[in-house]
């Protein structure tokens, strides 16, 4: 006998007002997340997202004692599956909402509203059949493994962080060519196409959904990887300005009608001597960029 009370149950009361607030099950229908019978959508979401408080796994939780409390794994597993759930909509809607009340607990005028882009490793070492899986190199442990690059968006109005849109990236050398989807209109075929594309093509449209979704941000911070005079000028187009580190590799700058390489112009460059980390600024135009910026070492 199934206790679909207990599942119900299964958040502490304080997330239960919380889920109500930010109205989760409305943005969940908004996803196209839907189940013709059996357990809602509303239901599994709530037991996965009660995991994190148990502090277990999904397997645990389904094989342990009180296993015959829960629905069964396949139940749970086919929702997840699903490659019409659309979770990026599901995430960028629900976190515009969110920022959307965070905007009246800061100032404008004292808090810059920033987007951050970012990515990182994704292991599935152990993995053999994943759709679009490749062999990657980790600069920062300087070791190749087996997964994908996810590229990350989030929004920081410098006191919270809340995560807008992710993407998983694959590389040239696949483990494996099955392709995800043979319908390709679905949302799962359209993310396992995406996985072999740039990561500055797919970064900006990251920036421009959420852009469209409403977010309000007035810069992009970055680190050297995404940042290009190409990515700057695409961003300004947007309407949204950069705040990035720089490579110091083969771009030159203008200056004063001649170009300069990047440690050429920081003898140049303004001094500031102040009790901060910057040391000086400067403001030219990269040679193969459209707008002007200011180069500020620190």
């Amino acid at each position: 006998m199934v206790h679909l009370k207990a599942i119900k149950n299964q958040l502490p009361n304080e997330i239960k007002a919380l889920f109500s607030e930010l109205k989760v099950t409305q943005f969940l229908k908004q996803a196209h997340m839907e189940k013709q019978k059996g357990y809602s959508v509303a239901i599994l979401f709530t037991f996965l997202f009660s995991l994190v408080f148990k502090g277990k796994s999904l397997n645990q939780v389904l094989s342990g004692r009180e296993s015959d409390q829960y629905m069964k794994k396949d139940t749970v597993y086919r929702w997840m599956n699903n490659p019409h759930n659309n979770w990026r909509l599901f995430l960028l809607r629900f976190s515009a909402s969110v920022i959307e009340k965070l905007h009246s607990l800061t100032d404008t005028k004292t808090h810059i509203r920033t987007l951050i882009l970012d990515d990182s490793t994704f292991y599935r070492n152990r993995s053999q059949e994943v759709p679009g899986l490749a062999r990657l190199w980790d600069h920062a442990l300087k070791q190749g493994y087996k997964g994908y690059r996810m590229l990350t968006l989030g929004f920081s109005d410098g006191y919270s962080f809340i995560p807008i849109d992710f993407g998983l990236l694959s590389g040239k050398k696949k483990v494996n060519q099955t392709i995800a989807e043979k319908d390709q209109r679905t949302v799962g075929a359209k993310r396992f196409n995406e996985s072999s594309r740039k990561m500055p093509e797919v970064a900006l449209e990251m920036v421009q959904r959420a852009l469209n979704q409403g977010i309000y941000a007035t810069h992009v911070l970055m680190d050297k990887w995404f940042t290009s005079p190409k990515m700057i000028d695409q961003l300004h187009d947007m309407g949204i300005h950069t705040i990035g580190m720089v490579k110091n590799g083969k771009t030159k700058y203008l200056f004063h009608q001649r170009l300069y390489k990047l440690e050429e112009l920081y003898a140049k460059s303004t001094k500031e001597y102040t009790q901060e980390a910057i040391i000086s600024s400067i403001v030219v135009k990269p040679s193969s960029g459209k707008n002007p910026v200011k180069i500020v070492f620190v």
